[in-house]
């Protein structure tokens, strides 16, 4: 038994398999990947079915083109204004910081992110949420 359960282990963990779209742990550049690239609004449509928008792209890297309507230090907010119903924060990667120095209120950005999947908070509206983001140059 211990013998299936260690070649079970061992298949799993040695897949061959590239690392793909996950970022190094060393905080290095790499060159990511996205499987999609999308609006503002056709993420916000995909995500009008929370659980299918997460099958397709919860974990995975994205490009997101949309209006900015909020900046912060450390994320900046997409939406047509910050009242609306679906709202797209996308957290900036600390070691791509610099690249954010252009974004504008109002104005398109492009970028590139890990989707982390989404959640409706006090007010009924859907927030969903980038992480690992980068600018698109």
């Amino acid at each position: 038994m211990r013998a299936v359960l260690f070649c079970a282990v061992l298949m799993c963990g040695c897949s061959g398999k590239p690392e793909g779209d996950k970022p190094p742990k060393d905080g290095t550049d790499q060159t990511v990947n996205p499987v999609a690239k999308l609006t503002f609004a056709e993420l916000r449509k995909e995500y009008a079915h929370p659980i299918q928008a997460d099958v397709k792209y919860k974990g995975k890297f994205i490009e997101l083109t949309g209006p900015v309507w909020e900046i912060d230090s450390d994320a900046i907010g997409f939406g047509a204004m910050p009242t609306d119903r679906a709202t797209i924060i996308c957290k900036i990667d600390p070691a791509h910081k610099a690249e954010f120095t252009t974004v504008k209120e109002g104005k398109s950005f492009t970028l590139i992110g890990r989707v982390a999947g989404s959640h409706v908070d006090e007010i009924t509206a859907r927030i969903i949420t980038l992480d690992m983001c980068r600018a698109v140059k």
